[in-house]
Formats: C-alpha cells, sequence, structure tokens
C-alpha cells in the first residue's frame, strides 16, 4: 500500500527523471531512490511516458511531432507572434508584440501535451514567482493569462525580451579584464540577492540563464525549476529532501546533487562560485564530461576543485578565496547569502580586506597598507618573523648539529633531536608570546586609533626583541631583519638601519661571513645603506658579498640574484652605466644559462637595463630590450599589469628619442587608455601618461592637442601628489611650453610663477 508521502516522493522524483536524457533516467532513480515502492511507481510512471507519445520531451528529429515543424501560430491571446525565440523543458517562447501598450516580448506557453504531467504547476510557479521580483537585473514578467485551444485552455506568460549573450560569451567576446568581468558578477549578486530577499531561489543559475546586453547589463532569466524560499509557502513546494535532482548538474551545489538534503539560497552561492571561477579562468571547477550521473554527483560532492592561480597564472589570494568560499562543500562554510558575496567582490575591487578570510591583524594590515602604500603592515613584521625565525632557529641548530664529528653525532643524535625539538617549541611560544603583547592594545578595526598608533607599535616590538630573554640570537635576528623592512616603509631610515646592522652582526658572529643567512642579512644591510645615501660604502660591501656568494652558494641560490641587483642599482646610481649594464647583463645572462623559468624579476631587470642602455646611448638596444620586457611581463602578469605599462610607457619614451613618433604616439596612447579604464581618474599614474603624451605632440607641433593633455595632467598630478612634486612639475613645464609657442606670454608666466617649472627636456 502505497502512502501518501511516497506518493510525492515518487511524483517528485519522476517530474526530475523527465528534465534528464533518457539513457541517464534508470541510473538517477537507482541513485537518489531507495525505497522500492517508490522505486517501483516511478519506474512504471517512466515507461507510461515513454509509451505515449503526445508525452515526448525528446522527440528525434525527423518525428512528426518535432516542435519547429509545427506551424508557428499567429496570435496568442493579445500577442502577435513574430518568431519562435526557443524550445525548453516546459514549454515554447515566441518573439511576440504587445499592442497595448506597444512593445515587443518574449512570450512563453506551456508545450501541448504537457499539462497532465504537473508541468502545469511548474510552469504557474515560475510566471507567479517571477511576478515577486521587480529588480533592472532580473527579466521582468508582464502579464499571465490563459488562450483557448481545442485541446483547451493553455496558459502563458509575457516577460521582458532580453537580447544578449551569455555571461562568459559575453566577457571572452569584449576581452574584459578582471575587474570588468567581477563588476558584471557583483550586479548579479544584487540581483539573485533580489530573489531570495522575496523568498525565490533560481536553483539553475548558469551562464546561459545570466544574459548580458549590449549596454553590458546582466539579467537573470528562466526561473523554471526555482522554487519559493519558506518552507511552508504552498503546497507546490517539492523540497530536495523528497529525492528531487533540479538544475543543471555542472552548476549544481553538492546538497542539491545530493536530492537528499534542504536546498536554500545558499545552493545559488555555490551556482555563483561556478560562474565566477568559469569567468576568472575560463574554464569549470570539475570536468564531468563522459561522466555517468553518479560519477558527477560524487565529483561535485567530494573532489575540490583547483586554485585559481593553477588554472589562469597571476590570479590574487583574495580571488582564489573569495571563490573557495563561494564553492565550499558544506553550506555553512560558503557565502550566507549572494549579498556576502557581492559585498567581497566589491571589497576586492575597492582593495579593502575581505570577510572571507579571517579578520587576522595581519591580513587587515596588509589589506590597509595596499590602501594606504607610506603604512606597511606592522603585525605582518611579527607574524612573518614567527616563521622565519623558527625556520632560522631549526638551520642555525642544526647547522651546529652537523658541525660535530660523525662518532659523536651518532651518539648523541636522539638527545640533539630531543633538544632541537624542545628549543623549536621554546620559540614558538616566546614569538607567539612577543606578537600577543605586542598587539594588545591594537584596535583591528581602525588599523590603530588615536591612543595606540603603528608607529607605536613597531616601538613596542623593537623594545621586546631588545629584552626578551626567552628569544635565542638567531630569532631576534630575523625579528630584525623583518622589522626593518616595516621601518622602510614607513620611512623610519635611520631606526631601519639599527636593525638590518644588529641582525647582519648576529649572523656573521652565529655563522660568519661565509654563511647563506649572513649573507641576505648583509644585502639588505647594504640596501638601507643606499637608501640612506652611503652608495661608496654599500657598494664596496656588496661587491665583497656578491663574490662569497658565488663562490660558496648555488648559482640559483635567490641570494646570488639579489645581492647582484643591489649592486648593479648602485652602480648605476653613482654613474657608472657601463658597469651596471654589464651586471644587468649577466643577471640575465645566468638566468638563461641555468635555464631558470623567466619571471616577473628577470623583466624588472630588463626595464632597467633598457634604461641603462637609453643613458649610453645604445637606443635600438634599449627598444630591443624594453620589448622583451613588455613581451614577459604581458605574459606572466598580464597585459594591464602596473609593471606591463609602465615598460610599454618607457618603450614609447625610446622610441621618441629614435624619433620613431607613430609607434611612440600609438604606444603611448594605449598605455592612457588602458589606465583610464582600468585605474581611478585621480590616478597619478593617468596624469604621467598624460603629460608625456602632451610632450610629444609639442615635439610634432600638435599644440592644440597637446594643450588639454599638459593641463590635464597638472590638474591630475597636482591633487594626487602636489603642486611641487617633479612630476607635477614637469606637466605644468609641458603647459606653459604650450602657451609661449602660442603667444600667451601672459598666461605662461602666470603659471610660471606658481611653481618653479622643471626642466623641460628631462
Amino acid at each position: 500500500m502505497t502512502t501518501p508521502e511516497q506518493y510525492q516522493r515518487a511524483k517528485a522524483l519522476f517530474e526530475q527523471a523527465c528534465d534528464l536524457p533518457a539513457e541517464q533516467r534508470s541510473e538517477f532513480v537507482s541513485h537518489f531512490c531507495d525505497d522500492s515502492e517508490v522505486r517501483a511507481q516511478v519506474e512504471q510512471l517512466l515507461r507510461a511516458d515513454a509509451a505515449d507519445s503526445t508525452l515526448l520531451r525528446t522527440p528525434p528529429p525527423d518525428a512528426a511531432t518535432t516542435p519547429t515543424s509545427v506551424r508557428m501560430p499567429e496570435t496568442i491571446g493579445p500577442y502577435r507572434i513574430l518568431s519562435r525565440l526557443g524550445i525548453g523543458g516546459m514549454g515554447t517562447v515566441y518573439e511576440a508584440e504587445q499592442q497595448h501598450p506597444r512593445r515587443v516580448v518574449a512570450l512563453k506557453v506551456i508545450t501541448p501535451g504537457l499539462e497532465a504531467q504537473g508541468i502545469m504547476k511548474r510552469f504557474q510557479r515560475e510566471a507567479d514567482l517571477l511576478g515577486r521580483l521587480q529588480h533592472e537585473g532580473i527579466a521582468q514578467v508582464y502579464d499571465a493569462g490563459s488562450f483557448d485551444t481545442d485541446a483547451g485552455p493553455r496558459p502563458y506568460f509575457a516577460m521582458e525580451l532580453v537580447r544578449g549573450l551569455p555571461i562568459t560569451e559575453y566577457a571572452e567576446k569584449h576581452a574584459l579584464p578582471t575587474r570588468e568581468r567581477l563588476a558584471l558578477l557583483k550586479q548579479v549578486c544584487d540581483a539573485v540577492q533580489h530573489a531570495h530577499e522575496r523568498g525565490v531561489i533560481h536553483r539553475d543559475l548558469k551562464p546561459s540563464n545570466i544574459l548580458v546586453t549590449d549596454a553590458g547589463k546582466p539579467k537573470v532569466l528562466d526561473f523554471g525549476i526555482a522554487r519559493p524560499a519558506e518552507p511552508h509557502a504552498s503546497d507546490i513546494t517539492v523540497h530536495t529532501r523528497t529525492g528531487q535532482l533540479v538544475g543543471t548538474v555542472t552548476y549544481m551545489s553538492p546538497e542539491q546533487a545530493s536530492g537528499r538534503d534542504e536546498v536554500d539560497q545558499r545552493a545559488d552561492v555555490y551556482s555563483l562560485g561556478v560562474i565566477a571561477y568559469e569567468l576568472l579562468t575560463g574554464k569549470l571547477p570539475f570536468d564531468l564530461k563522459g561522466q555517468m550521473l553518479h560519477e558527477a554527483v560524487r565529483t561535485i560532492q567530494e573532489r575540490e576543485a583547483p586554485s585559481l592561480s593553477t588554472v589562469s597564472r597571476g590570479r590574487s589570494t583574495d580571488l582564489d578565496t573569495i571563490v573557495r568560499k563561494a564553492l565550499a562543500k558544506e553550506k555553512d562554510r560558503r557565502y550566507q547569502s549572494a549579498r556576502d558575496l557581492g559585498e567581497d567582490i566589491e571589497r576586492f575591487l575597492q582593495a579593502k580586506p575581505i570577510s572571507a578570510r579571517p579578520p587576522s591583524t595581519l591580513y587587515q594590515l596588509k589589506k590597509f597598507s595596499q590602501r594606504n602604500r607610506a603604512l606597511v603592515s606592522a603585525a605582518a613584521v611579527v607574524f612573518l618573523a614567527l616563521s622565519a625565525g623558527l625556520i632560522a632557529t631549526s638551520i642555525g641548530l642544526r647547522q651546529a648539529v652537523a658541525a660535530r664529528s660523525e662518532a659523536e653525532a651518532q651518539r648523541e643524535e636522539a638527545i640533539a633531536a630531543r633538544q632541537l625539538a624542545e628549543d623549536e617549541q621554546k620559540q614558538t611560544e616566546a614569538s607567539l608570546k612577543l606578537l600577543t603583547d605586542a598587539l594588545y592594545n591594537v584596535n583591528l578595526n581602525e588599523y590603530g586609533s588615536a591612543d595606540y598608533t603603528v608607529s607605536q607599535l613597531l616601538d613596542d616590538i623593537t623594545s621586546a626583541i631588545d629584552t626578551n630573554a626567552d628569544l635565542l640570537p638567531v630569532t631576534k635576528a630575523n625579528l630584525r631583519m623583518i622589522l626593518g623592512d616595516t621601518l622602510v616603509g614607513l620611512s623610519r631610515w635611520d631606526e631601519a638601519r639599527v636593525q638590518f646592522q644588529k641582525a647582519f652582526e648576529t649572523r656573521r658572529a652565529l655563522f660568519g661571513l661565509e654563511n647563506e643567512q649572513t649573507i641576505g642579512a648583509r644585502t639588505d644591510y647594504a640596501a638601507i645603506m643606499i637608501d640612506l645615501g652611503e652608495d661608496e660604502p654599500a657598494r664596496a660591501m656588496l661587491v665583497d658579498n656578491l663574490e662569497i656568494a658565488q663562490r660558496i652558494l648555488d648559482p640559483t641560490n635567490t641570494e646570488v640574484d639579489k645581492c647582484r641587483t643591489y649592486l648593479a642599482n648602485v652602480t648605476f646610481r653613482l654613474g657608472d652605466y657601463a658597469g651596471a649594464a654589464a651586471l644587468f647583463e649577466q643577471q640575465i645572462v645566468d638566468r638563461e644559462r641555468l635555464g631558470l623559468d623567466l619571471d616577473a624579476e628577470v623583466y624588472t631587470t630588463m626595464t632597467s637595463l633598457a634604461l641603462t642602455y637609453q643613458l649610453l646611448g645604445r637606443l635600438e638596444d634599449a627598444v630591443a630590450m624594453n620589448e622583451e620586457a613588455v613581451a614577459g611581463y604581458t605574459q606572466t602578469l598580464g597585459p594591464e599589469h602596473l609593471f606591463t605599462l609602465t615598460a610599454r610607457a618607457n618603450l614609447a619614451l625610446t622610441l621618441q628619442k629614435l624619433k620613431r613618433y607613430e609607434e611612440a604616439e600609438r604606444e603611448m596612447k594605449e598605455v592612457l587608455a588602458i589606465r583610464e579604464r582600468t585605474l581611478p581618474a585621480d590616478h597619478s599614474d593617468i596624469g604621467v601618461s598624460k603629460a608625456n603624451l602632451s610632450r610629444l605632440l609639442i615635439e610634432l607641433g600638435r599644440l592644440d592637442e597637446a594643450e588639454p593633455l599638459a593641463a590635464s595632467a597638472m590638474e591630475v598630478l597636482t591633487n594626487a601628489l602636489g603642486a611641487d612634486h617633479r612630476y607635477t612639475e614637469r606637466a605644468r613645464a609641458y603647459l606653459i611650453q604650450v602657451y609661449e609657442q602660442t603667444g600667451r606670454l601672459d598666461q605662461a608666466e602666470r603659471l610660471r610663477e606658481l611653481v618653479p617649472a622643471a626642466d623641460t627636456n628631462e
């Protein structure tokens, strides 16, 4: 005897099986139905469905009942039919014209013969649910009704006709940069949140259901399998606990794929995560092609998606974190709403801390420093030093053990291992206590209050390192190294110098000069000396340090490259361009000789070498090197990265010196266009681009084009950098040139009186 509950379960399973290809229906029923009575009923319904030709969901292409072969009606109710747009699981969609008000709409009509399958309720539910939604990002329902046919009344509803491309196709066709793709997704999140707030869960979000118009506005469509979010909304609500599997498997959440868990708005959040993954990488999180249904479900429920950076190089950690949270297997670990996901996307676009990360001091202050580059995260000093200090402690202690005679080492191996573990544990506890004490008074929400500033935090850390008796010298040295980096970021040069010097002296005393850790500390000590203008002694120190590094370290060791980089830079500063060029060239040659991968750091060296060539008068060599740097940056970092654009700007200036004006102008205009599209309007890089282009146009005698650029550059740079900054002065000088060459001497003089103009030939 079948119970009412079993009947409802069989009915739900049957409806969902009908939405699947015929070859997958049997497997679906076996996988999601563990009640023999229910399974028997579903199988009987499916056999009846297959036997009735009027109920075929997917007739063969040559069948007489193929929908496209049926004559298209001229009118449906008050609508004049213009064309057939498509055929879905429940109905046919027509392009139709409405007379009052006069407009073209999408008219959705239930497919003949489906009324008896329970589809009628789903069709009516879609119209009802869409009627609740009034949002610019959701296709609007205008009207609903029915019209008479020989088989009786058939329902329809008229809705907004959206012409556009699926969101992923639109992004690819228009080659949208990451920021614009995320901005589109943020709008979709807003639309989905609107639906959720009105009790509607979509359950089938995918690119083909999100069309982007020619105006760049996304629209969410097709709420055909949506359902009310309220648990007791109506008798037509079918919960996934009944064994229901609805939606498109590729974009389906683990709980939706299981068919046994209650589906709520977080299922839509998961689908948005899949769309985000595809938008950012061009690929889906999981390749389900060729998998049987049960295999696909298991993949969705058990496998973790590869990180964004694994699939698409250059993706930030924050983006990966956002997408991973949206794709979390457990609902409670996922974003709890589409709004939460959208807000994190917005935070990322504004370089603010995202909620998907634990609000640690390190992370909050790191994000704060990105928006306020004069500050560097003080908490990062301690946190990174904790790891670095422990690593160095382990290395130092292991070196001490290794220095013993082999026989002694064998006898005391167990004792040494235990002692090493105890020492490492003590360093962990001591460093953690230092971290806790130093950060006790920090206001994490405001990144330091008026009562306790970041500078005071650093003072406390400095004092703690000096006085903490529990920390080994090698740990203190590592803490000082990273503390020194932070003090440099705050322009506290003299204090940074003290920390680097003490770190170097400690490592030299512990390990000697011919040691990797000492070499690293010595390089950083020399670097701060360069910052303080002590170029000659810094150069001498680096020459000696590089000789040791090349002699005792593997050529691939990063300390060799770092030491040579600083030596090349200080040699350049001292005006020895030939010597600097030789060092830069050696860096590049060594990378190629050792078969090391080329990365952004190498292309930075190429950019420096190109500038050196330019100063040596080797302009053609400078162009070739700059072009190689641009190509490398474009491949590794992307065409819109800061470094890529800077290299292109440098290339343009060199082309200008060679009087290759057409190429120079093209590069400058393209760089300016990208910067204007991707940066805030008041960003200094935009001002620099405009100033450079105005100078080129002045040289070409196109003063009418140069004037507005120079004026705009001066305004942007004044606001961004101040009136007395050298870039601002340079833009002002170009505008003065325009005034003078067009006979407006009074205007030139008034502008010159503001601040003395820079050398226009710089």
